[in-house]
């Protein structure tokens, strides 16, 4: 492979396998120039894995009561204020 890509790069970052020689010196040279990048990826990763947790945690709560017959709960806002 003679051409990095920033998928692999970020692979990279994120401690994967799925990269390339020069996908790691590229990553190198980027965090050479920005040294949180590594710690921003994985920030970045984390948040991701904890929306799509929230996320699914709701579509399962709603469908759970949906089939209970109950309305939806909706989200947003503080619940002080919808009472």
């Amino acid at each position: 492979m003679t051409v990095s890509h920033s998928a692999r790069i970020w692979n990279y970052w994120l401690g994967g396998k799925d990269n390339y020689a020069v996908d790691r010196a590229a990553g190198d040279r980027v965090a050479a120039m920005m040294p949180s990048i590594v710690v921003q990826a994985r920030a970045d990763r984390a948040s991701l894995g904890r929306a799509v947790r929230i996320s699914e945690f709701r579509v399962l709560e709603n469908s759970a009561s949906s089939s209970a017959g109950a309305r939806p709960r909706r989200y947003g806002g503080d619940a002080r204020r919808r009472a």
